[in-house]
């Protein structure tokens, strides 16, 4: 997690230190493990509280620079603390603190445009499969296969049809499961806004649409985390001679 020329943990400007961390993926228990091993970082606030303002990080020593190497989402229900929490960081120490955008970070933005009303507006059944996946379905078969969940769950329910499951939440879930490798993190999401809103209530409260608006802002909002740290990173920095 970092490497040390033998400085002291206050360190000097001469006393440089470099540490690494990445694709942590909103796994904030990884993250907490990475940083107590780390020669560069310390947590000023453990973020077990729950709010976004309850996880901090800091460099330990003037001699600390930290490169975070990208993919900051989508396999844990800590995306938007932790998104939040590099951002910050990178914002205290903009000369010592360097993020680095990941596939998982840059994919989002095609979310702004299928999740529009003019996507949303196409036919499934013109919406082809992804093509580097030949084992994916198309969205007609997902959207297919949640019919038939319908009408197999429970008897005296009216029969559904495809334009009754194609709603924004169903295509999200399905560009997350199939076309972005993460099938969880609908769900993730779900329970990270409860958890945000302070726990008191169930992540059963928190609905499909807070989970699609979530996504959305998080994105296309100057004050949304993901958008604050594609705003903040770069594809590739040279510290030192590393």
């Amino acid at each position: 997690m970092g490497g040390s020329g033998g400085a002291s943990s206050e360190g000097s400007p001469d006393d440089f230190r470099l540490g690494y961390m990445t694709d942590v993926e909103g796994n904030l228990g990884y993250f907490r493990r990475c940083v107590e091993r780390s020669s560069v970082l310390e947590l000023v606030r453990d973020g077990k509280g729950g709010g976004e303002s309850d996880l901090m990080l800091d460099l330990v020593g003037r001699g600390a620079h930290f490169v975070y190497g990208g993919d900051v989402v989508d396999r844990g229900p800590g995306d938007i603390r932790l998104t939040r929490c590099l951002v910050d960081l990178k914002r205290r120490h903009p000369d010592r603190v360097h993020l680095l955008v990941g596939n998982r970070d840059l994919n989002k933005i095609r979310l702004t445009a299928e999740l529009s009303a003019a996507d949303l507006a196409r036919r499934p059944e013109d919406i082809p499969a992804p093509h580097w996946d030949p084992a994916a379905p198309t969205l007609v078969d997902y959207l297919e296969g949640l019919v038939d969940e319908e009408e197999g769950g429970g008897m005296g329910r009216p029969r559904c049809d495809i334009a009754d499951v194609d709603t924004r939440a169903n295509r999200l879930r399905y560009m997350l499961k199939h076309t972005l490798g993460c099938p969880d993190t609908f769900e993730y999401r779900r329970t990270e806004l409860a958890i945000l809103r302070g726990g008191s209530a169930p992540p059963a409260q928190v609905s499909d649409d807070d989970v699609v608006r979530s996504f959305l802002r998080e994105i296309e909002d100057p004050s949304g985390s993901l958008h604050a740290y594609l705003r903040c990173a770069c594809v590739a920095v040279a510290v030192g001679s590393t």
